[in-house]
């Protein structure tokens, strides 16, 4: 049932009963040394699509090998390059966790959001985990 004069941000009316959604963001770090940042990220409908994905992330899960499946976080670094896993997990097998991990929003029909900037157009500063954009 939708809500009767409810607004969107930018003034259209809502329709629907279902108008939460979940926003998951992340920086790509920063440093003095790099002159771009990206924010990337992806909006997940919570009624329908938040355990869909938790599911589908811990059958992943369960492809990580044994020994590193305890506390485990995915992380695009540490499938891409290695690190930590390098001597005991395959590229192959780690390439292939993380393409099928990238697949997801695809697959579950999340949507994508991403933004990125160089030092030539804004200056960024990020405190605590938040994002600042300033424009010079």
């Amino acid at each position: 049932m939708p809500i009767i004069g409810a607004k969107a941000f930018g003034g259209a009316p809502l329709s629907g009963d279902r108008l939460v959604r979940v926003v998951y963001l992340d920086e790509s770090g920063h440093s003095s040394n790099e002159d771009a940042a990206i924010v990337s990220g992806v909006i997940l409908d919570p009624d329908k699509q938040w355990l869909l994905l938790t599911n589908e992330i811990e059958a992943l899960k369960h492809k990580v090998p044994e020994q590193f499946r305890d506390n485990f976080v995915f992380h695009a670094t540490d499938l891409e390059s290695g690190g930590k896993y390098r001597r005991d997990w395959s590229d192959e097998e780690r390439w292939t966790l993380l393409n099928e991990l990238l697949a997801l929003p695809r697959k579950l029909n999340i949507p994508l959001v991403a933004g990125f900037f160089t030092s030539g157009l804004t200056e960024m500063a990020i405190h605590f985990g938040s994002l600042k954009l300033c424009t010079r």
